[in-house]
């Protein structure tokens, strides 16, 4: 592939800061940008130059190499991964593996999931002009395809979600429940995998039985919905984690150094930190659906909206919780802001819902919100709650059979997170797989509350040992 110099500085700075974000490496010449083994844990933007359009490489894609030209995207998708991105302009993503463009009323997407073997494509951008919303002509697409080609949202589909096992955080088994919802839908396409790869339509139901994939960790469950008129959805998705384990394990120190109350930074890094969490409160305090969804470049999703306010909000809400709250919280679980869209929906409805069991309240004033988003951060709340913290010696004399040492960092920190729920700066998915096996092995039950899921992360997290 022909390169050619770059110098906006521009390009470099948004791709630095999203490998920076990824901790990985970055390598610059004087002809492309190129960073090598990505895991993309939040949707991250790349900048084309010469057309001046960005790309939004979505979370959960993996690839082997990323190189960003001024015109093109070059991706290398090892056997088994997925690789997704977008283009909101919705121009048509050319590319040199005849992988069809999906095209939607808001955004054009090019799929590149689970080849059989390492797959690399070279996606070129049209440089005007929009993809077109048309019903599927039946042709497959390229790069591991085989799967409903989907190049239409219809207008006639709408309020399309699927949520598993009913909402819940985890799956104990493969087995699960979907429930599904699309109206206008006379069939569906469901599959564990981004491409749909060996996946066919049939007939729509509100409800089928699935198998998840094999091997613990996060599942994730695609559905695509067709009218009778042949018009397709783009795909919907919903995730669980598969915990088949309990094997009870010893109770030591995490693999990696503590991150749940991060070291505080400069004195202004810090001031600056807190500052923006303040206009981040404020955001999701007064602002709309619209105005917040903007805040982290995204438009309103009401058919998102509708599905999250109906499982993981109304987990979080209570009865009497006044309809202006209710937004608030469906606004923040739905969009997040700037330092928290990286939790995603259901890590963020989990920081409200451990806000409540720290205050007994559901958050509604900007203080409140303060609060929630400083927990998000791994930061103390404004507000402590002594009783709170009081009450978690009793907890941590179950888990370490001993009392806390206040004196001791990983025992304050351990007391610290159990209270609040902060959640922690980097995440280690085996010290947490652990920890729940441990959870499981003292109080006989997987975990199901926040205050559950809150010593489940003092235990991954905190340091503390028996």
């Amino acid at each position: 592939m022909k390169k050619i110099n770059i110098s906006p500085p521009r390009q470099l700075v948004k791709l630095a800061v999203a490998v920076l974000a990824l901790g990985v490496g970055l390598l610059v010449s004087n002809t492309a940008q190129a960073v090598s083994s990505l895991n993309y844990t939040a949707d991250t933007t790349v900048h084309l130059a010469t057309q001046n359009i960005d790309l939004v490489i979505q979370n959960g894609s993996g690839a082997n190499s990323v190189i960003v030209d001024v015109n093109t995207l070059t991706v290398t998708v090892p056997a088994g991964s997925t690789f997704v991105v977008r283009n909101t302009d919705k121009r048509t993503l050319s590319n040199d593996q005849s992988i069809a463009t999906n095209c939607t009323g808001s955004y054009s997407e090019l799929s590149m999931g689970a080849p059989s073997g390492t797959v690399t494509v070279v996606i070129t951008p049209a440089s005007s002009g929009t993809c077109t919303v048309t019903p599927p002509s039946g042709g497959g697409g390229g790069g591991g395809g085989g799967g409903p080609t989907v190049t239409s949202t219809a207008t006639a589909l709408s309020n399309m979600s699927v949520v598993i096992a009913g909402g819940a955080a985890q799956a104990t088994s493969t087995g699960v429940t979907l429930t599904l919802a699309a109206t206008g839908a006379t069939q569906m396409a469901i599959s564990n995998s981004v491409d749909f790869s060996n996946v066919s339509f049939e007939t729509y139901a509100t409800s089928k039985a699935w198998t998840l994939l094999t091997g613990d960790g996060v599942k994730t469950v695609y559905v695509k919905y067709r009218d009778a008129s042949g018009n397709v959805s783009a795909a919907v998705s919903d995730s669980i984690t598969l915990n088949t384990t309990g094997t009870p394990v010893t109770i030591t120190p995490p693999a990696t150094t503590p991150a749940a109350t991060p070291a505080p930074a400069t004195s202004e890094e810090r001031a600056k930190q807190i500052e923006t969490i303040v206009d981040e409160a404020g955001d999701v305090s007064a602002q709309s659906a619209e105005a917040l969804a903007a805040k982290v470049g995204k438009g309103r999703d009401t058919g998102l909206e509708q599905r999250y306010e109906s499982t993981i909000v109304a987990r979080v809400v209570v009865a009497s919780t006044p309809a202006a709250t209710k937004a608030q919280v469906l606004n923040f679980v739905t969009y997040g802001t700037p330092t928290t869209t990286i939790l995603g929906a259901g890590e963020r409805a989990g920081v409200v819902n451990s806000f409540r069991a720290a205050f007994g309240k559901v958050p509604t004033a900007e203080s409140d919100w303060a609060d929630v988003i400083k927990i998000a951060n791994g930061r103390f709340p404004g507000t402590l709650n002594a009783e709170r913290e009081k009450a978690m010696d009793a907890t941590f004399k179950k888990i370490y059979l001993r009392s806390a040492n206040r004196a001791s960092a990983n025992d304050d920190a351990a007391i610290t997170v159990m209270a609040y729920g902060l959640r922690t700066a980097t995440r280690n998915l085996t010290s947490e797989k652990a920890a729940i096996n441990s959870f499981k092995a003292i109080y006989g039950k997987a975990p199901t509350s926040a205050s559950d899921w809150d010593a489940v992360r003092a235990i991954a997290y905190s340091g503390a040992k028996r």
